[in-house]
Protein backbone atom coordinates (compact mmCIF):
# COMPACT_ATOMS: atom_id res chain seq x y z
CA UNK A 1 0.00 0.00 0.00
CA UNK A 2 3.08 2.72 0.91
CA UNK A 3 4.78 1.35 -1.81
CA UNK A 4 5.35 5.20 -3.35
CA UNK A 5 4.75 7.21 -0.43
CA UNK A 6 7.63 9.23 -1.27
CA UNK A 7 7.46 9.71 -4.97
CA UNK A 8 3.88 10.71 -4.72
CA UNK A 9 4.16 13.32 -1.72
CA UNK A 10 7.30 15.05 -3.69
CA UNK A 11 4.39 15.47 -6.14
CA UNK A 12 3.14 19.28 -7.10
CA UNK A 13 -0.48 19.68 -5.42
CA UNK A 14 -3.14 19.88 -8.18
CA UNK A 15 -5.81 22.09 -8.66
CA UNK A 16 -8.62 22.57 -11.18
CA UNK A 17 -8.34 25.36 -14.27
CA UNK A 18 -4.94 25.80 -12.71
CA UNK A 19 -1.55 25.70 -14.41
CA UNK A 20 -0.17 22.84 -13.09
CA UNK A 21 3.69 22.95 -11.94
CA UNK A 22 4.63 19.64 -13.87
CA UNK A 23 4.03 18.22 -17.28
CA UNK A 24 2.85 15.20 -18.25
CA UNK A 25 6.40 14.35 -19.56
CA UNK A 26 8.36 15.78 -16.63
CA UNK A 27 5.78 13.31 -14.43
CA UNK A 28 6.75 9.98 -17.03
CA UNK A 29 10.30 10.61 -16.33
CA UNK A 30 9.97 10.67 -12.79
CA UNK A 31 7.69 7.05 -12.89
CA UNK A 32 10.66 5.42 -15.11
CA UNK A 33 12.62 6.91 -11.55
CA UNK A 34 10.43 5.84 -8.66
CA UNK A 35 8.15 2.81 -10.55
CA UNK A 36 8.86 -0.39 -11.30
CA UNK A 37 8.76 -0.95 -15.05
CA UNK A 38 5.62 -2.79 -14.63
CA UNK A 39 3.84 0.24 -12.95
CA UNK A 40 5.20 2.46 -15.60
CA UNK A 41 3.25 0.66 -17.97
CA UNK A 42 0.49 0.57 -16.12
CA UNK A 43 0.09 4.50 -16.08
CA UNK A 44 0.99 4.37 -19.87
CA UNK A 45 -2.13 2.70 -20.29
CA UNK A 46 -4.37 5.14 -18.45
CA UNK A 47 -4.60 7.37 -22.03
CA UNK A 48 -5.25 4.46 -23.55
CA UNK A 49 -9.57 5.29 -24.46
CA UNK A 50 -10.62 1.99 -25.27
CA UNK A 51 -12.07 -0.53 -22.87
CA UNK A 52 -9.94 -3.73 -23.96
CA UNK A 53 -8.27 -5.70 -20.91
CA UNK A 54 -5.06 -4.49 -21.07
CA UNK A 55 -2.61 -6.73 -18.47
CA UNK A 56 -1.81 -3.47 -17.34
CA UNK A 57 -5.26 -2.14 -16.22
CA UNK A 58 -6.13 -2.30 -12.50
CA UNK A 59 -9.94 -2.55 -11.50
CA UNK A 60 -9.82 1.32 -11.06
CA UNK A 61 -8.39 1.96 -14.26
CA UNK A 62 -11.21 -0.49 -15.88
CA UNK A 63 -13.20 1.64 -13.91
CA UNK A 64 -12.14 5.42 -14.98
CA UNK A 65 -12.33 3.77 -18.64
CA UNK A 66 -15.87 3.04 -18.02
CA UNK A 67 -17.00 6.22 -16.82
CA UNK A 68 -14.85 8.68 -19.43
CA UNK A 69 -16.31 6.21 -22.15
CA UNK A 70 -19.86 7.03 -21.16
CA UNK A 71 -19.29 10.19 -20.63
CA UNK A 72 -18.04 10.78 -24.31
CA UNK A 73 -21.21 8.59 -25.41
CA UNK A 74 -23.51 10.43 -23.81
CA UNK A 75 -21.78 14.35 -25.21
CA UNK A 76 -22.08 12.85 -28.43
CA UNK A 77 -25.82 11.82 -27.86
CA UNK A 78 -26.24 15.45 -26.91
CA UNK A 79 -24.00 17.15 -30.13
CA UNK A 80 -26.10 14.70 -32.87
CA UNK A 81 -29.01 16.60 -34.10
CA UNK A 82 -32.31 14.81 -35.66
CA UNK A 83 -32.58 11.78 -36.96
CA UNK A 84 -29.68 10.06 -35.09
CA UNK A 85 -30.49 10.76 -32.86
CA UNK A 86 -33.84 9.20 -32.60
CA UNK A 87 -34.62 7.47 -29.19
CA UNK A 88 -31.76 8.19 -27.19
CA UNK A 89 -32.28 10.32 -24.41
CA UNK A 90 -29.74 13.38 -23.64
CA UNK A 91 -28.95 13.25 -19.97
CA UNK A 92 -29.36 16.22 -17.06
CA UNK A 93 -25.44 16.41 -16.83
CA UNK A 94 -25.21 16.81 -20.51
CA UNK A 95 -27.90 19.34 -20.92
CA UNK A 96 -26.20 21.34 -18.47
CA UNK A 97 -23.27 21.30 -20.31
CA UNK A 98 -24.58 22.23 -23.51
CA UNK A 99 -26.70 25.71 -21.68
CA UNK A 100 -23.10 26.70 -21.22
CA UNK A 101 -22.66 30.01 -23.32
CA UNK A 102 -19.31 29.59 -25.00
CA UNK A 103 -17.86 25.98 -25.83
CA UNK A 104 -15.00 26.90 -23.69
CA UNK A 105 -17.30 26.53 -20.67
CA UNK A 106 -18.64 23.82 -21.76
CA UNK A 107 -15.10 22.27 -22.25
CA UNK A 108 -14.55 23.21 -19.08
CA UNK A 109 -17.61 21.41 -17.59
CA UNK A 110 -16.98 18.41 -19.02
CA UNK A 111 -13.42 18.19 -17.81
CA UNK A 112 -14.50 19.26 -14.49
CA UNK A 113 -17.49 16.25 -14.98
CA UNK A 114 -13.97 14.00 -15.04
CA UNK A 115 -11.96 15.69 -12.32
CA UNK A 116 -15.04 15.31 -9.71
CA UNK A 117 -14.65 11.83 -10.90
CA UNK A 118 -11.78 11.20 -9.91
CA UNK A 119 -11.72 13.22 -6.63
CA UNK A 120 -14.58 10.61 -5.54
CA UNK A 121 -12.18 7.81 -6.11
CA UNK A 122 -8.56 9.20 -4.86
CA UNK A 123 -9.68 9.20 -1.42
CA UNK A 124 -9.55 5.24 -1.27
CA UNK A 125 -6.18 5.00 -2.32
CA UNK A 126 -3.23 6.40 -0.95
CA UNK A 127 0.43 5.90 -1.82
CA UNK A 128 -0.10 3.34 -4.40
CA UNK A 129 0.08 2.95 -8.38
CA UNK A 130 -4.03 3.63 -8.28
CA UNK A 131 -3.14 7.30 -6.59
CA UNK A 132 -0.16 7.92 -8.94
CA UNK A 133 -2.73 6.73 -12.57
CA UNK A 134 -4.98 9.14 -11.05
CA UNK A 135 -2.60 12.24 -10.66
CA UNK A 136 -1.72 11.22 -14.08
CA UNK A 137 -5.21 11.82 -14.81
CA UNK A 138 -6.02 15.30 -12.75
CA UNK A 139 -2.54 16.50 -14.47
CA UNK A 140 -3.70 15.45 -17.96
CA UNK A 141 -7.02 17.59 -16.91
CA UNK A 142 -4.94 20.71 -15.30
CA UNK A 143 -2.26 20.58 -18.62
CA UNK A 144 -5.17 20.55 -21.08
CA UNK A 145 -7.04 23.62 -19.64
CA UNK A 146 -3.83 25.21 -18.98
CA UNK A 147 -3.00 25.01 -22.83
CA UNK A 148 -6.49 27.26 -23.72
CA UNK A 149 -5.55 29.66 -24.83
CA UNK A 150 -8.59 32.63 -26.03
CA UNK A 151 -6.71 34.63 -28.23
CA UNK A 152 -4.73 31.50 -29.82
CA UNK A 153 -7.81 30.21 -30.39
CA UNK A 154 -9.62 32.73 -31.88
CA UNK A 155 -6.89 33.56 -34.69
CA UNK A 156 -7.81 29.86 -35.12
CA UNK A 157 -10.93 30.62 -35.86
CA UNK A 158 -10.96 33.62 -37.98
CA UNK A 159 -8.22 32.22 -39.79
CA UNK A 160 -10.81 29.47 -40.74
CA UNK A 161 -13.46 31.16 -41.48
CA UNK A 162 -11.89 33.61 -43.57
CA UNK A 163 -10.62 30.43 -45.47
CA UNK A 164 -14.24 28.94 -45.85
CA UNK A 165 -15.65 32.65 -47.02
CA UNK A 166 -12.99 33.18 -49.79
CA UNK A 167 -14.07 29.70 -51.03
CA UNK A 168 -17.77 30.55 -51.17
CA UNK A 169 -17.37 33.51 -52.93
CA UNK A 170 -15.22 31.84 -55.86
Amino acid sequence: MDKYYYFIASLPYLEFDKTPLITKEEFMDECAKWLSEKDVKRVESVGRVTLGEFPEDTEVLREWKAFDLELKKEIAIGRKKGQENAGKKVTERVKAIFKLDTPLLAEKAIEKKRWEFIENKVGKYHFDINAVMFYFLKLGIAQRLAEFDKEKGENIFYRLCEVKHEKAKS
